[in-house]
């Protein structure tokens, strides 16, 4: 072939890519739920860039702005360039009964419980909003954790004789509903003469006191607590909704086993004081924020009123598992989510009905484009449909994906010279944990400000 034609041919060759391209729509197009997406002219022939959000000042004025105290205003002058918690109806008064009982915080205890994915998993996030909160109102423990979880659980290892059958929502029981607040609950299933016994050994020892929730399955049941590998006290538990053992505060407690020859049902360990705010944080790794409704309205119900744990917040921290595991499928319709996670929503208010519940919208996340991360296509869809279910169920809303630095900002939490997130662009790692942490309590301080000038 001659020169000439050579050069003709692939004349008309980039002439066709660069029509097509420029014609094709830039978002791409989705068909049979399978997204295409091709470079553009920019892209391809301009070297175009994507722009990642700047965020040295959002973490400069976290980092300036930590340990200054905040002064209650004689009038509410709303920023710009801060995120609001958003309420129903405009109904700025649904936290009020939760900051009433922080000022009794150290005559009693208060409970928060954050629920989350894979986002919260081994108690990043939570133990900052924690640290916080026991800071400015009292306390001093880490709060409930389950006597089982999928998920990492902050400083606990554990370890399980024969004999166990644990509960979850994420993989739920036919016909089972007696779930805890922790959203699971292990069953002891003794043989004749072998004990069942689990044992939890604390990386950092514990000094606080202790509260084990359960039941039996029988008429009565024998409970042995072993602290430190020493037999602490023997107790003897009952077929009532819930039975409280409390087990005082021992000095450097590293391990406690728990050991039966009965058949009972453990709902969760209470790591805290009979008074101060405590964050409890439940981890359900592979979650959607689905499932609650399995649970026992009336059991969470007494578990969450003031004779046991005095439950007065709920976080809703989901996301991560709603967006599809393949980069190239767009959820054309979050319609389907909105019914299921409404019902849960609904469920637990009508459980809970003077708790009050912040949903928090789904972070970041990034997918690569060329050589460049952009936000995935479905994080806005999503976080309009979180927002839409909250205020509907009477719930609040706040955007963690605006308070991060809005679109493609993830990458500029992970390309730091001291990476705030993780490389799959969607999980944040300790430190980036807390600037989150930072970022809610902010949040939630500044309508307890509010609160207080009122």
């Amino acid at each position: 072939m001659k020169i000439k034609n050579i050069v003709i041919t692939l004349f008309v060759i980039l002439l066709v890519v660069f029509v097509f391209s420029y014609f094709f729509p830039k978002e791409g197009v989705t068909i049979g739920g399978l997204h295409v997406d091709i470079p553009t002219f920019e892209d391809v022939f301009l070297g175009k860039k994507v722009e990642y959000a700047n965020i040295d000042k959002l973490i400069n004025d976290i980092d300036s702005t930590k340990n200054t105290k905040p002064k209650i205003k004689t009038k509410r002058e709303r920023r710009e360039d801060f995120v609001y918690i958003e309420y129903p109806d405009s109904n700025e008064t649904l936290l009020y009964n939760f900051f009433a009982s922080l000022s009794k915080s150290k005559e009693q205890s208060v409970r928060v419980l954050h629920y989350g994915d894979s986002q919260i998993e081994g108690d990043r996030i939570t133990s900052y909003i924690r640290a916080r909160l026991q800071e400015k109102f009292f306390g001093n423990g880490q709060g409930e954790i389950p006597i089982y979880s999928q998920s990492n659980i902050g400083n606990v290892a554990y370890e399980y004789s024969n004999g166990w059958k644990h509960h979850q929502i994420i993989s739920p029981s036919k016909g089972f509903h007696s779930y805890g607040l922790t959203m699971e609950c292990s069953e002891t299933k003794p043989s004749l003469f072998t004990p069942v016994w689990v044992l939890f050994k604390f990386y950092k020892p514990i000094n606080t006191p202790l509260t084990l929730y359960c039941t039996a399955l029988g008429e009565k049941a024998k409970v042995k607590i072993l602290a430190n590998g020493n037999l602490l006290e023997e107790r003897i538990i009952e077929k009532t909704p819930v039975n409280k053992i409390h087990i005082e505060k021992i000095e450097k407690l590293k391990t406690l086993k728990i050991e039966t020859n009965d058949n009972i049902l453990l709902y969760g360990l209470d790591i805290s004081e009979d008074k101060g705010v405590y964050v409890d944080n439940v981890s359900l790794r592979g979650s959607s924020g689905l499932g609650f409704s399995r649970g026992s309205e009336q059991l969470l119900s007494l578990l969450a009123s003031e004779k046991y744990m005095n439950v007065k917040l709920i976080i809703m921290q989901f996301g991560t598992n709603v967006i599809p595991k393949g980069n190239e499928t767009i959820v054309t319709d979050y319609d389907y989510f909105r019914k299921s996670y409404s019902r849960e929503l609904a469920f637990l208010r009508k459980a809970m009905p003077n708790v009050a519940i912040i949903v928090i919208g789904p972070s970041d996340r990034s997918i690569k484009k060329g050589s460049h991360y952009i936000t995935h296509p479905n994080i806005p869809k999503l976080i309009e449909t979180q927002r839409q279910v909250a205020k509907e169920n009477g719930c609040m809303f706040w955007d963690l994906f605006s308070a991060m630095g809005g679109e493609n900002s993830m990458p500029a939490w992970v390309l730091r010279d001291k990476p705030l997130a993780n490389t799959d662009f969607i999980h944040f790692n300790h430190r980036g944990a807390e600037y989150v942490g930072e970022l809610f309590y902010k949040a939630l301080q500044e309508e307890y400000l509010e609160y207080k000038r009122k």
